[in-house]
């Protein structure tokens, strides 16, 4: 393949990754580790104060949010890592939108039902 399609590539992953990471952090509650040269957005979800593991954040936001990360204990043998889930923003612009769209409305939600 040329170089040009790798270039392309890299700033159409690039671009993907800003949009996801910007979502995730304009919904609230998601830190976000910067993520120069990978598919995946990784995210802190502490701030959340949900009371969550990883893997059982994964499955509450999958069920009503439509969004499912995945827990990053599970590529621990221990689960040492509790806290932290990565999102993948290899996908269409418009996937990657809606899951920011779904994941501000879903954190407001729970916002409004804690107060």
């Amino acid at each position: 393949m040329p170089d040009s399609y790798f270039t392309g590539l890299r700033a159409a992953l690039a671009s993907r990754r800003d949009l996801l990471v910007e979502g995730l952090k304009s919904a609230g509650g998601f830190e976000v580790a910067d993520v120069p040269a990978t598919y995946f957005a990784v995210a802190d979800i502490r701030a959340l104060d949900s009371g969550d593991d990883d893997l059982d954040f994964c499955r509450r936001l999958t069920l009503e949010a439509g969004v499912t990360p995945v827990p990053i204990s599970s590529f621990y043998g221990a689960r040492d890592v509790r806290s932290h889930v990565r999102f993948c923003f290899a996908k269409r612009e418009e996937t990657l939108q809606e899951a920011s769209s779904r994941l501000a409305q879903w954190n407001n939600e729970r916002k409004r039902r804690a107060a």
